[in-house]
């Protein structure tokens, strides 16, 4: 009988099955590995050149994640509760021995009044476990474990992980993840001129502008800490990090498929209707914006960007540059 042989790569160290979506238990993410989190939270006998998987599947994961935050959660109980405990001690006696079950509505009332027969206004001692609370409230995303402290900020934080866009823009259509965007879209407003002599691009943010500028200096402050390539942007960098952990945290709700980076909304139009046809061609569009960028095609001029270097003429900047880089190879801005 011919042997098979496994490839142990793909087997995920948890569960121990063959999966596709694996990743290394001992790459450093957040100057910790997934293996120093399962060998702190449980008991599990694990050593790199133990001879066994050395990956995790993202279903287990996902759970270990949900198991992390439940611990912590309970050691956070746990310490109000001691505090709580302590300061009720020190302002009546409390007998720590005795059985006693009180709600959490009842905190501010019972014990106060109890404590504080001769002054109506509660002590400063009686009240840190709501604010205690309120302070320590996170939201923490499964997918890519960033954590917020607002809960707006976290729900649109996977509206960007689903795609989902429900706000359009009034003048050409584009969907949006917010009201404001969509309002901003298309709308006039100060842009910021490169100071590069020469350059004339303009950007609606100092954020793109700061990185625009580091392209013309050669700039790239932002290092990757498993390969040593470095990058402009941080985005651009937790972006290349994924390269290394194989985490690909933006899912297609339609059919599946996804991403290491965030291409869901241009993802999203393969599966919209064309209902917008061109006029000079059986060609259709999902989008109001395709089909007028693809009509310039047809129109005189067609093609107002040259190539310096060759015959060749584009409709757009982006398509000169990305023939300059390819073809030529001339860095471009």
């Amino acid at each position: 009988m011919e042997k098979v042989t496994l490839d142990i790569t793909s087997v995920c160290r948890i569960c121990f099955e063959l999966k596709t979506d694996t990743r290394s238990l001992f790459t450093k993410e957040n100057e910790s590995s997934i293996h120093e989190k399962l060998v702190n939270h449980t008991n599990l006998d694990l050593h790199i050149d133990d001879g066994g998987p050395v990956t995790i599947c993202e279903q287990c994961y996902e759970e270990f994640n949900v198991f992390v935050v439940f611990l912590d959660k309970c050691k956070r109980s746990n310490a109000l509760f001691q505090q709580f405990k302590q300061n009720v001690k020190d302002s009546c006696d409390f007998d720590s021995s005795a059985n006693y079950s009180i709600h959490a509505d009842e905190l501010n009332t019972k014990n106060t009044s109890k404590c504080n027969k001769d002054n109506l206004t509660p002590s400063v001692d009686t009240v840190p476990l709501k604010s205690a609370q309120s302070t320590s409230a996170t939201h923490k995303c499964q997918l890519c474990c960033k954590v917020f402290t607002r809960k707006f900020n976290y729900k649109l934080h996977l509206k960007r992980h689903s795609g989902e866009r429900e706000w359009q823009c009034a003048r050409c259509g584009a969907a949006t993840l917010t009201r404001v965007l969509a309002l901003r879209h298309c709308s006039p407003g100060a842009r910021r001129l490169c100071p590069a002599a020469g350059c004339g691009s303009s950007f609606t943010s100092a954020t793109n502008l700061n990185i625009h500028i580091r392209r013309h200096n050669g700039e790239r402050p932002y290092s990757c800490a498993e390969c040593g390539k470095s990058f402009g942007s941080k985005n651009i960098l937790s972006d290349h990090i994924r390269v290394h952990t194989g985490v690909k945290p933006y899912l297609c709700a339609t059919c599946g498929r996804r991403f290491a980076t965030n291409k869901l909304a241009a993802h999203a139009r393969t599966h919209a209707p064309r209902a917008h046809a061109c006029a000079a061609c059986p060609r259709r569009f999902a989008d109001a914006r395709a089909a007028r960028l693809h009509a310039r095609t047809h129109a005189p001029p067609a093609r107002p960007h040259a190539c310096a270097a060759c015959p060749a003429r584009y409709c757009h900047k982006q398509s000169l540059n990305k023939h300059l880089r390819k073809r030529h190879g001339l860095k471009t801005s």
